[in-house]
């Protein structure tokens, strides 16, 4: 493990399958033992992010240059994008979010 390589390089979906082909759980994969207090569907995060910037009275933009990525693609399809992006990207939406990203993960993968 080397800080966070596994994050920047694989997707969710890729190191969910790596987890499972080495018989371990996510979170000992990436070296996080914190147990997420919720569960978060990816399905639901642009309804939260849109939510987020309401109560904040910022854009989107304002948001994506805070998140640090571009994310009028992922509004529209956040599978798709998760899907083809490296954690990293959904651990920048989680933290700014101010939840635990792993809460996005399945419970079979996480714990």
């Amino acid at each position: 493990q080397r800080d966070d390589e596994l994050a920047s390089t694989l997707t969710l979906f890729q190191a969910m399958e790596l987890a499972s082909a080495l018989g371990v759980r996510l979170l000992d994969l990436v070296g996080d033992h914190a147990t997420p207090d919720e569960n978060v569907s990816l399905l639901d995060l642009p309804s939260r992010i849109k939510s987020h910037i309401a109560e904040r009275g910022i854009s989107i933009e304002q948001f994506e240059d805070e998140v640090g990525w571009e994310l009028q693609e992922f509004l529209q399809a956040p599978i798709k994008v998760a899907a083809d992006s490296p954690i990293v990207f959904i651990q920048a939406i989680a933290e700014k979010l101010g939840f635990n990203w792993l809460a996005v993960v399945p419970d079979d993968n996480a714990a």
